[in-house]
């Protein structure tokens, strides 16, 4: 998994990259470090390059986390908005 950019300072959005080696579904979660959910989405049946773009531009600044889940593992990723 790749999240990019870690700091998103000036674009307003950063973007999720996974390549998936078999036919997964996709849930993609936003969580400030406090536990409160900020969004959550889902994505069935994806194979291949999976991309995401995650719209910071109505986030606070601070640190959040990024939890990506398929049929049987669960990556995370720190995003730090700074504004």
């Amino acid at each position: 998994m790749t999240l990019l950019p870690k700091c998103t300072a000036w674009d307003g959005y950063a973007i999720l990259k996974m390549r998936l080696l078999e036919n997964s579904d996709i849930k993609v979660e936003l969580i400030e470090l406090s536990g409160n959910l900020i969004s959550k989405e889902f994505f069935p049946n994806q194979i291949g390059d999976f991309k995401h773009i995650i719209n910071t531009e109505l986030l606070k600044s601070g640190i959040y986390i990024v939890k990506i889940q398929n049929n049987t593992k669960t990556y995370s990723d720190k995003l730090i908005v700074i504004k």
